[in-house]
């Protein structure tokens, strides 16, 4: 078995040797929203601000020229053409919504492969998610959640601070859930993920680099408090603020640069 530069097997070896996924459905409805204008952006933001999203965006958009980046597209739209969502199509910070200094935490919204949350879900060490609850904080358009209604949590979970983002998900649960005619427990919160209480009982949180070190410091600290004796894992995909997880508190299940999987190490000994 190989491992990545950190020592850890990657998420493909780890699910490999676990189980694979059953199948299920989805929830809610809502309204569209629309993407702000070039001329609502400018209205929003001082010039100073616009020129600090610079940086953040090219990098985003650089990745997004990359074969691996395009044969990801490719199958970002297949996952939409099946279902008649939008999820694929990824939006800078100035197009979220959120404004003013909130710009200063967030990252652009791009999607989470399919493929690559359902092998990180299929290498955690569960054999039967009914008793957990999946929690994506950063949730955008809803990808992850409808990924995770295929592996039958008892609940699942959507925070989103991004307004624009929030409403494009509920459409979304709305098109999913009519499609497959089975409403599952999807539940969809426009707040900031950092105050977000996080529930007790065994639970999954996912995270997409969401938000930069700050918030995710907050975000930690309010995961390891509400672990307790619960099994608790954390699925991190880009994890470019890891620090927070990187301490005696967690232990590595699986890390491949791109995406690592945590578990609270109390939960651990419970096993």
């Amino acid at each position: 078995m190989s491992v990545s530069d950190q020592g850890h097997p990657s998420l493909h070896e780890v699910a490999s040797t676990s189980h694979t996924a059953p199948s299920s459905s989805v929830s809610p409805s809502g309204r569209e929203a629309r993407s702000p204008s070039l001329l609502r952006r400018l209205r929003r933001h001082s010039l100073r601000e616009l020129l600090a999203l610079v940086p953040v965006n090219l990098h985003h958009a650089v990745r997004r020229l990359s074969g691996r980046q395009r044969r990801a597209r490719d199958a970002d739209r297949a996952f939409d053409r099946t279902l008649g969502l939008d999820t694929s199509a990824p939006l800078s910070v100035g197009a979220l919504g959120t404004g003013g200094a909130a710009d200063a935490h967030a990252s652009p919204y791009v999607p989470v492969g399919a493929p690559t949350l359902r092998a990180a879900l299929a290498a955690l060490p569960v054999e039967d998610f009914t008793p957990f609850t999946f929690i994506d904080l950063g949730s955008g358009k809803g990808r992850a959640l409808l990924i995770a209604a295929e592996f039958g949590f008892r609940e699942i979970v959507g925070v989103e601070y991004s307004l624009v983002l929030h409403e494009i998900a509920v459409k979304n649960m709305a098109i999913a859930g009519g499609t497959r005619g089975q409403a599952l427990p999807i539940l969809l919160h426009h707040g900031d993920a950092g105050a977000y209480a996080i529930p007790s009982g065994d639970k999954v949180i996912f995270l997409f680099n969401p938000f930069d070190g700050e918030i995710m410091a907050r975000v930690a600290a309010n995961i390891e408090a509400a672990a307790g004796d619960a099994r608790t894992f954390v699925i991190y995909v880009n994890p470019r603020n890891r620090t927070p997880f990187e301490t005696a508190a967690w232990e590595t299940i699986a890390d491949d640069g791109y995406a690592a999987i945590y578990r609270a190490r109390e939960a651990s000994r419970m096993t």
